[in-house]
This record gives structure tokens, C-alpha cells and sequence, in this order.
């Protein structure tokens, strides 16, 4: 019988194993304390280059090395009905999400000419965008030159207003609010992206922080003997920190600013020593060394009352299709944890109390709620910090 069936395991992700500076891991067993690998390269696309230890082989997941945006967690986390979304704008890139309406900054040169993105692919942040007419930002109003030239200004006239949201890096325990910039597509200094097309009020967020006093870049001015000078300062060159454009437009049957609302922008992270992954193969091992189980079961998570984590077992008697989700006291839903199809045995989920966005929740009661076929049970638990 391997020994990882009842051991909890600790990847963790080593800046520099060489003079090249190449990344690797190392991984550990919590429960006895022994070191297993210590500073060895990254699985190769076969795992060739990884041992087997303590019944168990390391190997890349599907998403290893990814980058740009999660297409399955950029996403509203709103209860309120969606009256925007993305029409298909950035569709063509790999790195995008929202049905084509948000791209990374660093391959939006091909879908808005004059705009190359000058910020660093490997330093992306989780970003939220709060839409709520009464708590404003300003932003930056570009335009192209000409109305259909290639340079794009900020411009001389109401050159940075109120946009009905605002932008916040949610990376940290502090959300920093975030610069902004969009371009003004109808002239007319407002953001109002038409109905069901592509959304040609483009918005672009950059990483420097907020200044509600504006002045960031210098804003066009036709007196100057050389207008050229102000072309594409903020979209071109090093001052163009974009790291997200997001091309929205209205959904069918709604109006502009009908409710509040936030949209969740979530990328893929470049592995660093930050990074460590625990797991425990329990799952795996018991469906496949143990008799199947004969019901379905939920049992009381554990430890509870928690902080930060827990961990939620249940049973299942046949292959079936599952959901547990975490829930707050007003029913509201936090995170989903598995939505999947799985096999006869018995599992093991660790909630880390954070909600879908990735932010940590508040102390309270929470329910953990298990689906499967025809099964359901909902039980109790309590985060304390």
C-alpha cells in the first residue's frame, strides 16, 4: 500500500535551481516532516524527468505555463442581472476571456493598431471592475487622431472625466485603485457602449495607481508648433502600462447603469517562490484500493471552527455527477469548489475561505452544500478568525 494514501504533501516552487536562473520545486510530506525533492527541475511535458516518490509522480498540468486571462473564473460576480458583456472583439487571441470582451494587455497591438502595451506579461494582478454610477473615477479620453488615424491622444477637451465605475488590484488585503483610460468612440465624453456589437468604447486599465487629480500624461494641446509630440503617450512606449483592455457593449433589452454590479477580471500567475500547492492524493488511492462505498455520505468538515482552512469529506456509492458549494448565512453563494463528474469512493476538499474572486471571506457561519445525482445535504460550519 503506497504511503501517500494518508500523507499531506507540500509542492513548492524554487526561483533559481541554476546559473540560468531556471525555476524549479521541491516538495515535502507535512504529516511525516521528510524532504522528498529538493530543488529539481520542472516537469518536462512527460514527466520524463520526474521521479516516482512515495507512490507518486509529479506532472504539468493542462494550464502549465499559461498566460493572459482564466476564461473560466473572468466572469460578473454579480447577483444582479449582466446588462453588459463582450461581443467577440478579442476573440481571436488565446489570451482573452468574456465571450472575446477582455484581452491582456501584451497582445493588444493587433486589435487597436497604435496601442503596444509596454507592462510586463509576468506581473498581472486579479482586478476588479465596479460598476456603480454613484461612486465614480475619472478617466483618460482618447481619441484617434483625425477620427480614424493611428495615434491616439488624450484629449484637449474634457481630456479626463467621470466613467459610471471604477478599477481596483484586489491582489492584496488593501485593493489599490487603478488608472483608467478609454476610448471615446462617439465624442461625446461619456462611456456609453452601443447595444450587442463589438463595443467600440474601448476601456484600457493601467497598473500605476489612481490620481483623482489627473495630469498623468500630457493631454493635446493644438497650439503647440508640434502636436505630433502628444501622439500615443499613453498607448505606446514605456508609459503604456496597460494591462487589460475590455471591449463591452450592451446586452439586448437593458439600459446603461440599470443596476451595480462587478466584473471580475482573473489572470494566469507565472510560478515564483510564492507559490505553494498542498494536496493530499486520498482521493485517488482510496477509489482504486477500497471497496466502493454502499451510500452517499456528507461529513462535518474538519477542523471547525477554522482559520484559515478546512477540509470536507464526503462518499459517493456510484459515478455521478457533483457540486460543493460554500454559502454564506444569507444564502448567498461564495465559491464552488468541485463541479465534476467523479467515480465511486471517497474525497477530500479543502475550502481556503476565500469566495470565487479569491479574496478572503469574513468570519461567520458558512453551509457547505453537497450535489450528486439525486443526493443532496447541507451542513454547518463556522470561520473564526
Amino acid at each position: 500500500r503506497s504511503i501517500a494514501k494518508n500523507n499531506v504533501y507540500e509542492i513548492s516552487i524554487v526561483d533559481s535551481i541554476d546559473l540560468a536562473r531556471n525555476k524549479g520545486l521541491s516538495v515535502k510530506n507535512l504529516t511525516t516532516g521528510a524532504v522528498l525533492i529538493t530543488g529539481h527541475g520542472l516537469p518536462d511535458e512527460l514527466g520524463h524527468n520526474m521521479p516516482v516518490t512515495e507512490g507518486f509522480k509529479i506532472l504539468r498540468g493542462a494550464k502549465f505555463g499559461a498566460l493572459g486571462l482564466r476564461r473560466d473564473s473572468t466572469r460578473w460576480i454579480s447577483p444582479n442581472p449582466v446588462w453588459l458583456q463582450g461581443y467577440g472583439r478579442f476573440s481571436g487571441s488565446p489570451y482573452s476571456a468574456l465571450n472575446g470582451g477582455i484581452i491582456a494587455g501584451f497582445d493588444l497591438a493587433p486589435y487597436m493598431g497604435a496601442v503596444q502595451s509596454s507592462f510586463d506579461s509576468g506581473k498581472y494582478v486579479p482586478v476588479e471592475i465596479r460598476f456603480d454610477q454613484t461612486t465614480p473615477q475619472k478617466a483618460y479620453r482618447l481619441r484617434r487622431v483625425g477620427g480614424i488615424g493611428l495615434a491616439y491622444t488624450i484629449q484637449q477637451i474634457n481630456p479626463y472625466v467621470n466613467v459610471p465605475f471604477s478599477v481596483w488590484d484586489v491582489s492584496g488585503a488593501a485593493p489599490r485603485q487603478l488608472t483608467v483610460g478609454w476610448r471615446d468612440q462617439n465624442n461625446n465624453s461619456a462611456y456609453d457602449p452601443p447595444v450587442g456589437n463589438d463595443g467600440t468604447e474601448i476601456i484600457l486599465i493601467y497598473s500605476r495607481s489612481y490620481n483623482p487629480a489627473g495630469g498623468q500624461w500630457p493631454y493635446e494641446d493644438s497650439t503647440a508648433l508640434d502636436t505630433t509630440r502628444f501622439y500615443n503617450v499613453a498607448t505606446i512606449g514605456a508609459q503604456a502600462d496597460i494591462t487589460y483592455a475590455v471591449s463591452l457593449g450592451l446586452v439586448q433589452g437593458h439600459v446603461m447603469n440599470e443596476n451595480t454590479g462587478t466584473l471580475y477580471i482573473r489572470p494566469f500567475y507565472l510560478l515564483s517562490s510564492k507559490d505553494k500547492y498542498q494536496f493530499n492524493p486520498t482521493n485517488v488511492l482510496y477509489a482504486r484500493e477500497e471497496i466502493s462505498p454502499s451510500v452517499f455520505s456528507l461529513e462535518q468538515n474538519f477542523p471547525n471552527p477554522f482559520n484559515p482552512a478546512t477540509t470536507i469529506r464526503f462518499s459517493i456509492s456510484k459515478e455521478t455527477k457533483i457540486t460543493l458549494t460554500i454559502y454564506d448565512v444569507l444564502g448567498r453563494e461564495i465559491t464552488t469548489i468541485a463541479d465534476e463528474k467523479v467515480p465511486a469512493g471517497q474525497y477530500s476538499y479543502r475550502w481556503e475561505g476565500r469566495n470565487s474572486a479569491g479574496s478572503f471571506s469574513a468570519s461567520g457561519v458558512y453551509f457547505y452544500r453537497l450535489v450528486a445525482g439525486d443526493f443532496v445535504e447541507t451542513k454547518k460550519m463556522l470561520l473564526l478568525k
